[in-house]
């Protein structure tokens, strides 16, 4: 995640709309490993939810899951496609 200009966005996403529907050729899927945090309330932050319901995800043309470790996403990726 980082902050882009608004030509960078329009740019990108020109690319993706161009692209969109080839992107499944080349992958089944995008796993994001996210370490869960504490966001200083006590309160452990799982991005799961924030990452796969995000605009970005919906546009894909295949499923977008979050792990916490590089372990969990190993073995999703081993057992994927996601239920």
């Amino acid at each position: 995640m980082t902050e882009q200009d608004h030509e960078t966005r329009k740019q990108a996403a020109a690319w993706f709309k161009r692209n969109r529907d080839r992107l499944a050729v080349f992958a089944k899927g995008v796993i994001r490993v996210e370490a869960d945090h504490d966001h200083g309330d006590g309160h452990i932050h799982n991005h799961a939810e924030d990452v796969e319901n995000s605009t970005f995800a919906r546009m894909l043309p295949f499923p977008m899951k979050h792990a916490s470790t590089l372990d969990a996403a190993f073995e999703m990726a081993e057992n994927w496609p996601p239920a």
